[in-house]
């Protein structure tokens, strides 16, 4: 089965809108739990990555209304694909330039990039205005920041 998963995911023909259409479900199912509803996805990776053997995707999704709240996140994820589904990977969040708003993740060479805007000492919660950026690697399941 596992086999036959990574052989779907990563197909050139069909993986890419199937695998997408699965783990937006997937996410979608998770920020509905939280009372939220997925606004944005975006996965410009699936694949292998050195550091964790399992087909992976990286993706950038946002979502908003949690608890019907006027609230938003932008973030990233790394998820293994196991079991016929996706499980996010542990992220080491102590990365000293992550960015807060997430708005591009990009994946060469083994390295994840990621690109948005933190929040400067004078701005409002609506308006992060400082350019950051991150880069993550996989290490024993896990994403941790990139050396």
């Amino acid at each position: 089965m596992r086999a036959l998963l990574a052989f779907f995911l990563l197909s050139a023909a069909a993986a890419p809108a199937a695998a997408d259409t699965a783990l937006r479900r997937h996410l979608e199912r998770e920020v509905r739990r939280e009372g939220c509803t997925l606004v944005r996805f975006e996965a410009p990776f699936r694949g292998i990555l050195p550091g964790d053997p399992r087909p992976v995707v990286a993706a950038s999704y946002s979502f908003e209304g949690c608890g019907g709240g006027n609230n938003w996140t932008a973030t990233f994820g790394v998820f293994a694909v196991e079991g016929g589904g996706f499980r996010r990977l542990p992220e080491d969040r102590s990365a000293p330039s992550r960015p807060d708003v997430v708005e591009r993740v990009r994946v060469a060479d083994g390295r994840i990039t990621v690109e948005g805007l933190s929040y400067g000492p004078d701005d409002g919660r609506c308006c992060p205005s400082l350019r950051r950026q991150a880069a993550y690697a996989l290490r024993d399941g896990r994403v941790v920041p990139a050396r």
